[in-house]
């Protein structure tokens, strides 16, 4: 049975064929709690990691009550009591109805703006190289689904988010029984650091995040997703809550790396790999400043974990470019 006691933003280890799997806080969607709307209670799932569209719930519709749930709590599940079942529905309004899909994922609702924003933050860098998970479909009238990974970076320039890597999967047929998806992220610049992923989950996949009056597709479409994960090159792990902050520069480092860390670790060592996972170098930070020599690495991104004894305490990546 999958484990109920996943902790906000921990993801937890488990070996893997190519690499390290790891599960998503809640990827199980095994806990979840009870939340009053305006007109029902509904369930929504456990951590601040994935949200979803029940929100509307608790907005008075125009003549027809509230708005719709779309994302409930199924007993059926690919593994253990739980999974999420998206359904697609319409929100009664004035002057027509708005189209609503059943969404899951790192999103939040913007209901002055009609906007969704999407993304938890991974400000030490986060590279994932597949999503993977389970999913069964049911659409209408030649409905699609549509399940996606963003990796991006906050632009200061622009104020917007530029895409480091994405994938995703986009099925128009019916899935009747469980079946699992494996979509690898593609990297479209390798010289950039990212500091948020996203996941998205629709059972329909004409949604809008920028308008959600604009989303289009069919009432009753309807997705079962269970245990969601990501995968990372062997060796390497990823925490969104690290017992020790990290702040490496300059970005991007040539020969050598400032490695600052939020308290001194009496044991503290450095570890570094490369994108394969292979270990490149090894380092002693008895301080919280510390300068490492870099120059012996190649060009590219490379991946770090900090450990005390025997416990990772913080994770992340940094690049050289010359």
């Amino acid at each position: 049975m999958k484990q109920t006691f996943i902790f906000i933003f921990t993801l937890i280890l488990i070996k893997a064929t190519f690499g390290q799997t790891m599960v998503l806080p809640n990827g199980g969607f095994e806990a979840w709690h009870q939340v009053q709307g305006i007109d029902s209670v509904f369930m929504e799932p456990d951590s601040n990691f994935f949200s979803t569209l029940n929100e509307l719930a608790n907005t008075p519709a125009i003549g027809a009550g509230s708005g719709p749930i779309t994302v409930y709590r199924t007993t059926d599940a690919h593994s253990g009591t739980y999974a999420a079942k998206l359904v697609s529905k319409n929100f009664p309004y004035i002057p027509k109805d708005i189209f609503i899909p059943g969404m899951l994922g790192t999103t939040k609702l913007i209901i002055l703006q009609s906007t969704i924003k999407i993304g938890k933050p991974c400000p030490y860098g986060c590279h994932p190289q597949h999503f993977t998970g389970w999913f069964k479909y049911f659409p209408v009238n030649n409905d699609s689904c549509k399940v996606a990974i963003v990796v991006s970076q906050f632009n200061t320039s622009t104020h917007k988010r530029d895409t480091i890597g994405y994938g995703e999967m986009i099925y128009h047929e019916a899935y009747n029984t469980y079946t699992q998806f494996d979509i690898p992220v593609v990297y479209r610049n390798q010289t950039m650091t990212p500091d948020s992923l996203s996941i998205l989950a629709v059972s329909s996949a004409g949604f809008n995040l920028g308008d959600l009056q604009a989303g289009v597709g069919q009432v009753s479409s309807t997705l079962y997703v269970d245990d969601f994960m990501v995968e990372y090159p062997a060796g390497i792990q990823q925490f969104m809550m690290p017992d020790v902050t990290i702040n490496t520069y300059p970005v991007p480092a040539r020969d050598l790396l400032k490695v600052e860390l939020s308290k001194v670790v009496k044991n503290g060592l450095l570890e570094v790999f490369a994108m394969d996972g292979k270990k490149m170098a090894r380092y002693s930070l008895i301080k919280d400043k510390n300068t490492i020599p870099v120059y012996n690495l190649t060009n590219g991104t490379y991946y770090y974990k900090l450990t005390d004894g025997k416990t990772v305490l913080n994770t992340g990546s940094f690049m050289i470019k010359r």
